[in-house]
């Protein structure tokens, strides 16, 4: 009885952390040694390893290179 008990308060517990788990934004700036530079952000949430939706302009530094963005919804990004 005691052991069941246990696993069961474990997988509780377990469970509990999951469902309650949210997700953190990361934030990406920086530049480039060519002057290039890199902005954006996503939240990933550990709980389900998922990323749900991204916003990262990479700034281009010459014609060569122009500006990409890589988003979910590239509308309205920025």
């Amino acid at each position: 009885m005691i052991k069941t008990l246990c696993v069961t308060v474990a997988a509780v517990l377990t469970l509990h952390g999951v469902a309650a788990a949210a997700p953190v934004t990361w934030y990406v700036n920086g530049a480039f040694e060519d002057g290039g530079t890199l902005f954006g952000s996503f939240p990933f949430n550990a709980a389900t390893e998922v990323v749900a939706s991204w916003n990262i302009l990479a700034g281009g530094n010459t014609v060569d290179f122009p500006n990409l963005i890589y988003a979910t919804d590239p509308i309205g990004v920025f």
